[in-house]
């Protein structure tokens, strides 16, 4: 959690008060009643979801993809999820998006992308099952928020220090010059 940044807020938002908000209706209210107390199967659960997101996946390859081979967010120079996944040499979702080659990279991508839809949509139909499942979802989910911005801290004081020492460095050779 970065509180200064609004993309790194706006991201920790958008995870983290979904969850948190169905927690509160449907284990702390107990005069509200989710779809009253009706059973749904994982199918019926999920079904929607996975139709929507088709038609996101569709828009957004549509949109970010282009026959050319480069994508529009690489053009741009912009940052995605993309970008840090499947465009970046060292991460290892690189290496398998490009296990069939550049061309095939961003179906595999986008294939990947709706595994994890499919092993997260598991975790939350669980959740609205089970409250100490949902809760160390929550927790997970917190746990994940906390780190990623230490980390990010961690990464932008190391190359701020980096600098510093770098400029003190060049400062004591031409002092040591003169």
């Amino acid at each position: 959690m970065v509180p200064h940044s609004i993309d790194r807020i706006t991201s920790t938002y958008i995870h983290v008060m979904p969850p948190l908000v169905m927690w509160c209706l449907k284990w702390r209210c107990p005069d509200f009643a989710l779809y009253g107390e009706q059973e749904f199967s994982f199918l019926e659960m999920t079904s929607m979801a996975f139709v929507i997101y088709i038609v996101w996946a569709i828009v957004y390859s549509i949109k970010i993809f282009s026959p050319t081979g480069k994508t529009r967010v690489e053009r741009l120079g912009l940052d995605s999820t993309y970008t840090w996944l499947a465009a970046n040499p060292s991460s290892v979702g690189y290496r398998i998006s490009g296990a069939y080659g550049e061309r095939f990279r961003p179906l595999i991508y986008m294939l990947l992308h709706f595994c994890y839809l499919a092993i997260t949509s598991c975790f939350a139909y669980f959740a609205l099952y089970n409250e100490v499942v949902h809760l160390a979802i929550m927790l997970l989910n917190g746990w994940m928020c906390f780190w990623n911005g230490a980390n990010y801290y961690m990464e932008y004081f190391s190359k701020n220090n980096e600098n510093r020492l770098s400029n003190l460095e060049k400062l004591n050779q031409v002092t040591d010059q003169s």
